[in-house]
């Protein structure tokens, strides 16, 4: 290849695509706040193999659900090339799921901008293996192993390069499925003839113990010298990272497109309805978005009358009792409109016999010009198989369309049903994102809808509920088992607050050592009952930078009873809440939380387990069943380490020999030290 030149734009916009699957040890959500915290407030587009867990609303992440499966070589090659053609970025990054970021990782890139002359990419993460070719430097070093190189973790390219990159052959037609990814766009530049430049120390680290394609690197594979709080020189800090508009702030800059927001209503809605739904939308309105009301005869011929015409590229319909809860909804809606998506709130006409369709319904829906017209204009008048607006979902699933859906995540009072296990009725919050009230013609509904729009006005912010959304083509299945609907977040506290001290000092540090000598290793480490976090504390820590999975409904031992002493405690108290309070006060933000108990993660889990504490429920059963499930995931040298080994099943008939018969008949190797037990795996 020849060689080429660049001219990068002052600007320095970038746009980041994150590839994810599904991997038991990766939660998506914590993927994306480890590149928050390198300072990437960038739009993110997140492209998702099949069968990747249900997501949450996330602000400036857009989703995108491959609808087969790509490979590891198929969907990176897939992201870039979707970036360059959809997006104008002078510069495009491509990350994994399991990295870690410095908090100094964007301005240690963005100051290298001016500095360097042609580049084929950046690469944020350099590998231990790696020292000694950047060890004589600081800062940005040129190197190229070509096919030998290690790591597709971040990557970024001005955009001449990736375009370079993509028409490389071999990035096409090697395996798509387990191919090297890393070796393909090393050797590309090689042979492009245009320097790679790693950074001294790593930006970025490798969380996952094994690569993509199945290869065990062990300590090789972290990033070399990686330090989560590491800042690049502050006289070279660029300030482009606080330039960016950041999700927390009101009046969010929606790029340079013209959007509106568009709410209709009719002569018999209360003025005060109206009013409190203004004030609401213009509060948090992002600048180069107007706001437009107007009243009409009819909902579905008002709005057909209104979308004759097309003044806009993007447009967010609100029913008149429908509002926003944060600030970073209406940005949310049109960054998905705008990238192609149909995104609204899931609903279902219950009058109707259509097989339960589902579909983005016109209280809360977005959507492109673009879009719009690659629909063929769809009328939003009602029809026989569908009530207003459902012909847009209709021409989507004709068509091929993404559509994202708000799932309903609290509901005041039950009437109708979504789906089975799903409700929906009068003050309903869809995704947490928005909220619906139903019914507001009638009256009865009215003080709880300006309640609601008082709340926002006063926390325009929002909360820190954790909730849901999907793609259409997913409504059929049920739920995950770590997919349920969490309580209300508390507000988070500024100290840590332990409840209940079951876990003896003296315990813990036995604990802390069996998890340090499983540090060569490779495998995950995985944690069975967190409560409020006392044990996950101490591994989390004995086992940083690698990642701690922790698996727990947080409801109490609910196969002991409903009234054993945790579940009650459980309904009176947040677990959920001061477990989140606690690690994040007392950890280095490594701990990967599932909601679910051992047995549900032990099923889904294909992923080799180096350490596994074991401290949930303590009946017979389940502790032979999580223990029976545990054994051919183990590593050579892997230790389980468990807790109320003597206490547990003391004056308790019920539990059957409890934790002691259980560990005494599946591990008769192991041992035991007071209430606690260990055991260390050996290959036979």
């Amino acid at each position: 290849m020849p060689e080429r030149t660049q001219s990068y734009a002052t600007n320095r916009s970038l746009t980041v695509g994150m590839i994810t699957c599904s991997r038991p040890i990766i939660d998506v959500h914590d993927s994306i706040n480890r590149l928050r915290s390198g300072g990437f407030g960038d739009l993110v587009h997140l492209f998702c193999e099949p069968g990747t867990p249900t997501l949450r609303p996330m602000p400036r992440v857009i989703v995108h659900h491959n609808p087969v499966r790509r490979g590891m070589v198929g969907n990176w090659a897939y992201s870039l090339r979707w970036l360059v053609e959809h997006t104008q970025a002078d510069f495009l990054m491509i990350c994994e799921d399991d990295v870690a970021f410095c908090r100094g990782a964007r301005d240690a890139w963005n100051s290298s901008i001016d500095q360097l002359g042609p580049v084929g990419f950046w690469s944020l993460y350099t590998p231990r293996r790696d020292r000694e070719l950047v060890r004589q430097s600081r800062g940005w070093v040129a190197s190229n192993r070509g096919r030998d190189t290690w790591g597709t973790q971040a990557m970024c390219f001005p955009r001449s390069s990736a375009e370079i990159l993509l028409k490389y052959d071999a990035l096409r037609v090697e395996d798509q499925m387990r191919g090297p990814t890393d070796a393909i766009v090393a050797q590309c530049f090689v042979d492009a003839k245009i320097p790679c430049y790693y950074h001294n120390p790593s930006l970025a680290n490798h969380l996952g113990q094994i690569s993509s394609v199945g290869n065990n690197w062990q300590d090789d594979h972290v990033g070399f010298e990686f330090d989560l709080e590491y800042q690049p020189d502050p006289q070279i800090r660029s300030t482009a990272v606080a330039e960016l508009p950041q999700p927390a702030e009101s009046h969010i800059q929606v790029r340079s497109s013209r959007a509106a927001v568009v709410t209709v209503f009719q002569e018999n809605i209360p003025q005060e309805v109206i009013s409190a739904q203004a004030e609401v939308i213009c509060r948090i309105l992002p600048r180069g978005c107007e706001f437009v009301p107007f009243a009409v005869g009819h909902h579905a011929l008002g709005l057909d009358e209104y979308f004759s015409e097309l003044g806009y590229d993007a447009y967010v319909i609100f029913d008149i009792d429908c509002i926003p809860l944060a600030n970073w909804v209406i940005p949310w809606l049109l960054d998905n409109a705008l990238a192609g998506l149909l995104v609204g709130i899931a609903q279902r006409a219950n009058h109707l016999e259509n097989d339960g369709h589902i579909y983005a319904g016109p209280s809360g829906v977005a959507f492109s010009r673009a879009t719009f017209e690659r629909l063929g204009r769809p009328s939003f008048r009602d029809t026989p198989r569908g009530d207003v607006g459902e012909e847009l979902t209709y021409a989507c699933e004709r068509l091929g369309v993404p559509i994202c859906l708000l799932w309903p995540t609290d509901v005041m009072e039950n009437k109708w049903t979504l789906r089975p296990g799903i409700p929906f009725g009068l003050g309903t919050t869809f995704g947490n994102a928005l909220f619906h009230a139903f019914e507001i013609s009638k009256g009865h509904t009215v003080s709880m809808f300006l309640k609601k729009c008082s709340d926002v006005l006063q926390n325009p912010n929002g909360s820190t509920e954790r909730t849901y959304f999907s793609d259409v083509s997913d409504y059929s299945r049920p739920l995950l088992s770590n997919e349920t609907i969490a309580p209300k977040a508390s507000t988070a506290a500024s100290t840590p607050d332990f409840h209940e001290q079951w876990y003896a000092d003296a315990e813990l540090k036995l604990l802390e050592e069996a998890v340090r000598r499983t540090e060569p290793l490779h495998g995950a480490v995985v944690e069975f009952g967190g409560w409020e976090g006392r044990s996950t504390v101490i591994i989390a820590n004995a086992c940083f930078p690698d990642p701690l999975i922790v698996a727990d409904t947080w409801k109490g031992y609910s196969t002991q009873g409903e009234n054993h002493e945790t579940v009650q405690i459980a309904l009176k108290r947040d677990i959920f809440g001061g477990f989140n309070n606690n690690v994040r006060i007392l950890t280095k933000g490594n701990v990967v939380t599932r909601r679910q108990d051992a047995l549900s993660f032990l099923r889904e889990c294909a992923d080799p387990i180096k350490f596994c504490h074991i401290d949930a429920a303590h009946d017979y059963a389940t502790v032979r069943d999580t223990l029976k499930l545990l054994l051919p995931l183990l590593t050579e040298g892997a230790i389980l380490f468990g807790h109320d080994y003597e206490s547990a099943h003391a004056g308790r008939d019920d539990l059957q020999g409890g934790v002691q018969r259980a560990v005494r008949e599946i591990l008769p190797h192991h041992t035991a030290k007071g209430n606690t037990w260990s055991y260390t795996h050996v290959l036979r």
